[in-house]
């Protein structure tokens, strides 16, 4: 998945058509980053870029992609997100195995 997402942000930068300077970062000792967190910040033309692990690797590289997309290359903003996703893609299941309604308990 880290290799779609970096795939996705050399797309977007080729798009920008700017000379931008992207610099990947591992996070500082003591940074409350999960992770799933990323930390993007920008001053100018160059950008550093923080992801807590793999994972969040993969979704600072998207968001990175994202934003010049929606908001041009003028429009890429500091960012700071810390999503925490402890049942990523386990929908909840009653003990028969069907999905489970929100909100009902076993």
């Amino acid at each position: 998945m880290t290799e779609f997402a970096v795939q996705e942000l050399q797309l977007a930068v080729d798009d920008a058509d700017q000379d931008l300077r992207i610099e990947l970062r591992l996070p500082r000792s003591g940074d409350s980053l999960n992770d799933e967190g990323f930390r993007i910040e920008v001053d100018g033309r160059e950008i550093s870029v923080v992801g807590g692990a793999a994972a969040g690797a993969m979704y600072e590289a998207l968001e990175l992609a994202e934003q010049p997309r929606l908001f041009g290359p003028e429009g890429v903003e500091s960012t700071r997100r810390n999503p925490y996703f402890n049942r990523c893609g386990n929908p909840p299941l009653d003990k028969q195995g069907r999905l489970r309604k929100l909100g009902s308990v076993d």
